[in-house]
């Protein structure tokens, strides 16, 4: 009974596996069938139909026609269904090459002209950078820097100055009060004054202020350009601290140039050992004069050890050249600059005012000589320094104001 069983089982199963191979086989030819029916495209993986039996086919000699194959997503699966459209062919043709430039271009490129066509010239509107030593010599101290364009302007024949600013080197910055710079041009020089306006205490003024110089460009190169910059207080007279001398036939002004030139050291005059800084008033109901003595700079140590002097002003009242009082200040140690504002009073008749004069003497307490004067400057109608009179003319001129000024001390 068992082994009846067992034998129908492997017949059934036999059965099956023969039934099995004969669908499998169907199958396969199908899809061989259909697989014969189209061609494959590697790029895409999408077969189309080839052209059917009969039909023209394209000469060899004309490119293919394509069909331009759009798919159309159809809901949320990922079904596309194609639509062919006929499109006509391009034949892409090599990129033109740049035509190079001949002579006879207008637009010819410069040697500098970089790989890509473009005139780089054309497009650097920077001007050139020079570093002018101006008038220091090898080895000579500088004050600081001075930056300014030139440039020569041949519709209106005028040389263009265009100033921007000046870096100093100053030791003691406290001293600057005000800055300007004045410009001449020598030998032609039209008489016209041209400066900045007046820079508050600053290492650093910034002026951008542009001047004009009319004169032919045949004219430029016999012309030197002088910058002075100046310092000055409310009480002083205008002092030079630095300056630059342009010889213009250094210079080629034909296209804007920038410069920055080395101002040189401004230097005392000849037999100068500083200046004092002092005040007078007079007052008539009281027939008083009064001097204040505010401050000194620059004075010069007689001692070779090159420590500051121990300074103090001496003051004498003349009449008509004969010395009637004498009066000084304390004394300030071990300065080159020292600051007194200590008032000394004389007291002089109204009538007898005009006949007066004032000598003042600085002098090193550390020496007791003849020679322990260090400078000295008078003022009066009749004195011989130009400042001395014009400094009484101005006392005499307001009554109870008092009226302040530098004088050089003269050795």
């Amino acid at each position: 009974m068992i082994s009846q069983l067992a034998l129908s089982i492997s017949v059934l199963f036999g059965t099956f596996i023969i039934a099995l191979s004969i669908v499998l086989a169907f199958k396969i030819s199908s899809v061989r069938k259909i697989n014969s029916k189209y061609k494959e495209i590697p790029a895409g993986g999408i077969r189309v139909s080839p052209p059917a039996e009969g039909s023209d086919t394209q000469s060899p000699t004309q490119p293919s026609i394509l069909q331009s194959i759009q798919p159309t997503h159809r809901g949320s699966g990922s079904s596309f269904s194609l639509e062919t459209s006929s499109v006509t062919p391009t034949l892409l043709q090599p990129l033109a090459a740049s035509p190079t430039p001949t002579s006879e271009d207008p637009t010819l490129l410069s040697p500098s002209a970089s790989s890509s066509g473009l005139n780089i010239d054309l497009y650097n509107k920077h001007s050139p950078i020079l570093r002018h030593r101006g008038s220091v010599a090898i080895g000579e101290e500088t004050v600081g820097k001075l930056h300014y364009h030139l440039k020569y302007d041949f519709r209106s024949c005028d040389l263009i100055v265009n100033l921007h600013d000046v870096e100093l080197f100053l030791r003691e910055p406290n001293q600057v009060c005000e800055l300007f710079i004045r410009i001449a041009m020598f030998p032609n020089n039209d008489g016209r004054v041209r400066q900045t306006p007046a820079k508050k205490k600053s290492s650093h003024p910034e002026f951008d202020d542009v001047f004009k110089f009319p004169l032919t460009f045949d004219e430029l190169s016999d012309q030197t350009l002088v910058f002075t910059l100046i310092n000055c207080d409310r009480f002083s007279r205008h002092e030079p601290i630095g300056e630059v001398e342009i010889l213009m036939d250094e210079i080629d002004c034909t296209r804007e140039v920038e410069i920055w030139s080395d101002m040189r050291q401004g230097r005392p005059g000849a037999g100068s050992t500083g200046e004092l800084l002092f005040s007078l008033s007079y007052l008539p109901t009281a027939e008083r004069l009064n001097l204040v003595i505010m401050k000194s700079r620059n004075l010069a140590a007689p001692d070779p050890s090159g420590d500051g002097p121990a300074a103090y002003v001496k003051a004498s009242l003349s009449f008509n050249g004969k010395k009637l009082k004498k009066k000084k200040t304390s004394v300030k140690r071990s300065d080159a600059n020292p600051v007194w504002n200590e008032a000394l009073v004389f007291n002089v008749p109204h009538e007898e005012l005009n006949q007066c004069s004032l000598q003042l003497n600085v002098v090193d307490s550390r020496i007791i000589t003849q020679n322990d004067i260090m400078g000295s400057c008078e003022v009066g109608s009749d004195v011989s320094s130009d400042t001395g009179r014009d400094h009484w003319k101005a006392m005499l001129a307001s009554h109870r104001k008092p009226q302040a000024m530098w004088h050089k001390l003269q050795s």
